[in-house]
């Protein structure tokens, strides 16, 4: 803690200047980005727990806050690269209408303006909280409809099988299942996204915690 205190001193007026001037630049580029993402994308029961995700992140710095007040901050040109390709993806975005692209562009920019004045040293310091950010984004729609629509076509397979299973008459024609004396539609909500996705974000940090090899983390994720 006193490290933290003692590096934050150590920060020029300048520097928080230069900060919140880069924040509310990035917040006036990607208004309609951000309140897409806030109020729109958050607000689908799918993707509900991505407003979780930045107290997350904040927990993971907070977790590497001696490291990273005791790595030195090296400025690189190199973080131009990342901030370069997001400038263009955001272009793609606002011309295209694709969310995802804005979302992935923003996610560039803040990682390039980081390289760009901290270094690489510390950005590897906060490698996995960069990292896991990029879950508080939801997929593009025509991926969102193609995982959606097989999943759905798995939990009616599985339905159907379970009901054969027992003994039950049961035929499944796409996501559709025929008892005879009635018919069951599994709909999105039926898909398991909205329990699929939370938990692979647990497990993704459970994975980081967790001390071991490579492949038992793999296991885990």
């Amino acid at each position: 803690m006193n490290n933290l205190l003692e590096y934050l001193k150590r920060i020029k007026p300048a520097g928080w200047l230069k900060g919140v001037l880069y924040g509310l630049l990035i917040y006036v580029v990607y208004q309609s980005a951000i309140r897409q993402l806030v109020l729109y994308d958050w607000s689908k029961e799918d993707y509900s727990h991505c407003m979780l995700i930045p107290l997350v992140i904040l927990y993971l710095l907070w977790e590497k806050r001696e490291r990273l007040a005791a790595v030195a901050a090296t400025p690189s040109w190199l973080g131009i690269i990342p901030f370069a390709v997001g400038i263009g993806l955001f272009w793609v975005g606002e011309l295209g209408g694709e969310f995802f692209s804005m979302y992935v562009s923003l996610w560039l920019v803040v990682v390039g303006l980081l390289w760009l004045h901290l270094g690489w040293k510390k950005i590897k310091t906060m490698g996995f909280a960069l990292f896991i950010a990029l879950t508080m984004f939801p997929f593009p729609n025509f991926i969102n409809a193609k995982v959606l629509v097989k999943l759905k076509l798995i939990s009616s397979q599985l339905g159907v099988a379970m009901l054969q299973m027992y003994g039950m008459s049961a035929y499944r024609e796409g996501n559709i299942i025929d008892l005879g004396f009635t018919q069951l539609q599994v709909v999105d909500a039926c898909s398991g996204m909205r329990y699929v996705l939370p938990l692979m974000v647990l497990s993704l940090l459970l994975a980081y915690w967790f001390k071991g090899s490579l492949w038992k983390k793999a296991v885990i994720f």
